[in-house]
C-alpha cells in the first residue's frame, strides 16, 4: 500500500547540522508509517502510475500532529551536544554534588568528587565513566581539578541545572494548525 503525503510542502525540519538534516528523512517516514497503520481507517485511493492501478492512502493532518509529537521526543535529542549515556551521567552526577554540597555545607562549586566517588554513587563501571566523563570534559561540563600522571583526578560540576535529563529539545517542526492556515491563505513553506 503506498502512501501519498499531499502536505509536505507545507512542512519545516530544522536543518541546523547535519544530524538533524538525516533525521528530516526519518521524520517524513514517521509520518507515512503512521498513515499506513490508520490505512484500514481511511479510505483507500487509486492512480494510475505508468499503466499500473496504485492503492494509497493519503497522510492526514493527525497523522502529521502524532508525528510532530513523536518526533520532538524521540528526534529531538539530536539537538543535545551530549550523547544520551553522557547526559545521564551529568545529570547523575548533579544530583551527587548536590547532595554531597548539602551535607557538607559546601556550595556546589566547591565539591569536588573522584571517578570512584561518581561509580560509588551510580553503580557504573569504571569504563562506562572512563568513556562518558571524558564528554564532560572536553565540553567543559566537568572541570578537572587534579590529574597528574599517577595522581588520583577529582572533578568539579562547571554549571548547575543545565544538564538535567529531562530537559526536551523541540525541532521547531510545522504545527498543524500552521498547515491547515497556510492551506486556507494559498502559501506553503
Amino acid at each position: 500500500m503506498a502512501v501519498v503525503n499531499n502536505y509536505s510542502k507545507y512542512l519545516s525540519y530544522p536543518n541546523i547540522n547535519l544530524m538533524t538534516r538525516r533525521d528530516h528523512e526519518k521524520y517524513l517516514g514517521l509520518i507515512e508509517a503512521i498513515a499506513y497503520l490508520y490505512q484500514y481507517q481511511r479510505e483507500i485511493k487509486k492512480m494510475e502510475a505508468d499503466g499500473v492501478i496504485v492503492e494509497y492512502v493519503e497522510v492526514s493532518l493527525e497523522d502529521i500532529d502524532k508525528a510532530n509529537k513523536l518526533a520532538n521526543e524521540v528526534l529531538g535529542h539530536s539537538l543535545d551536544e551530549l550523547a544520551r549515556p553522557s547526559r545521564v551521567l551529568l545529570t547523575s552526577i548533579r544530583i551527587m554534588v548536590k547532595e554531597i554540597g548539602k551535607k557538607e555545607s559546601l556550595p556546589i562549586s566547591e565539591v569536588y568528587f573522584t571517578r570512584r566517588t561518581i561509580r560509588e554513587y551510580i553503580g557504573w563501571t569504571d569504563w562506562q565513566i572512563k568513556t562518558h566523563i571524558k564528554q564532560l570534559e572536553e565540553l567543559e561540563y566537568l572541570i578537572v581539578r587534579n590529574g597528574a600522571k599517577g595522581k588520583e583526578y577529582s572533578y568539579a560540576l562547571n554549571y548547575d541545572e543545565e544538564g538535567d535529563e529531562s530537559k526536551k529539545f523541540y525541532l521547531n517542526l510545522t504545527p498543524v494548525e500552521e498547515i491547515k492556515k497556510m492551506i486556507k491563505s494559498g502559501r506553503s513553506k
